[in-house]
This record gives structure tokens, sequence and C-alpha cells, in this order.
């Protein structure tokens, strides 16, 4: 089972951008479940916006 993130308000899903800059937001914006970061667990949601955990 995986899961992907989605960010509840602008309707797009989170895809890890390789930045490795503890500064920096580490994901970007993609349209497509398909194309988000899969995860093996609901952990990885960014709290500091509202997200919807979407199993695929």
């Amino acid at each position: 089972m995986a899961y992907v993130i989605q960010n509840v308000k602008t309707k797009k899903y989170l895809k890890y951008n390789d930045n490795y800059n503890p500064d920096v937001y580490h994901f970007k914006d993609v349209n497509k479940p398909e194309e988000a970061e899969q995860y093996p667990s609901k952990e990885h949601a960014d709290t500091c916006q509202k997200f919807e955990i979407i199993e695929v």
C-alpha cells in the first residue's frame, strides 16, 4: 500500500524536489497522483498546510 499527499486547498499533489537545503521547501506541486511522491506510510505529511493523504 502506498500513499501520496494532496494539498486540500490547491488540489495539487506533492513531489519531492531533491533539494536538501533545510531552509527551502522540499516539494513541488504536480497535477496527477501518478506524478506525486509515493510513501509507504502516512507520517510524511507536511503539517504547515492542509493536506489529504491518499491511498494509491
